[in-house]
């Protein structure tokens, strides 16, 4: 809790930035992070390309009811909630090969055609999501450690860019962790400290 009405950190994600990995890959440093910058986004990290601005990412938690155990003495002794399911939407507007490959993992890309056939079968690409966010003063992040991702096909709008939902199912890493969440620090500060 913050001790102090300036010690409070408010922020809004105006900019985002989606990256994927092999789980396990080192994160890039935050401080020195600069979206125009390609050196800076880390080694083994690839931007997925642009993401909607109507649809930003959305990360959503099924489970967690809480339930109350009771003894014979009294009523609400103890409680209990149940496991969580988290996911994740992406809406991917870059219509490129490295999209569908994410969205339908297994299927194969023409480069004569610049096609991408699709087969009938649901496979996932197991990644690592990094989000790094801007809200033009600041710079935050969240790094989902191990994931399965799976998409739909493009949704069409007379108005707006064509999505391709790349839905991502949160699993915990070898040590049990599903996430790392950053705080918000200054925007491409100089600081030599590692965002691992």
């Amino acid at each position: 809790m913050a001790e102090s009405i300036s010690e409070s950190k408010l922020y809004i994600s105006g900019y985002g930035h989606v990256f994927v990995a092999e789980p396990g890959t080192e994160l890039p440093n935050i401080d020195k992070f600069k979206f125009s910058d390609k050196t800076t986004w880390g080694t083994g990290w690839t931007w997925i390309g642009d993401t909607s601005g109507e649809n930003v990412v959305e990360i959503e938690s099924e489970g967690g009811e809480i339930e109350y155990k009771r003894t014979w003495d009294r009523k609400k002794a103890r409680s209990v909630r149940s496991d969580r399911e988290i996911t994740a939407t992406i809406n991917s507007v870059n219509l490129s090969k490295e999209t569908f490959e994410l969205a339908f993992f297994g299927g194969s890309y023409d480069s004569k055609k610049k096609s991408y056939k699709v087969i009938d079968k649901v496979l996932e690409a197991k990644k690592a999501i990094l989000i790094i966010t801007e809200d033009g003063l600041d710079i935050a992040g969240v790094e989902f450690k191990n994931t399965t991702i799976a998409g739909d096909f493009p949704k069409f709008d007379l108005e707006n860019f064509t999505e391709v939902p790349l839905k991502a199912a949160i699993l915990p890493d070898s040590h049990g962790d599903i996430a790392e969440i950053f705080e918000p620090r200054p925007y491409n500060a100089r600081s030599e400290e590692r965002f691992s």
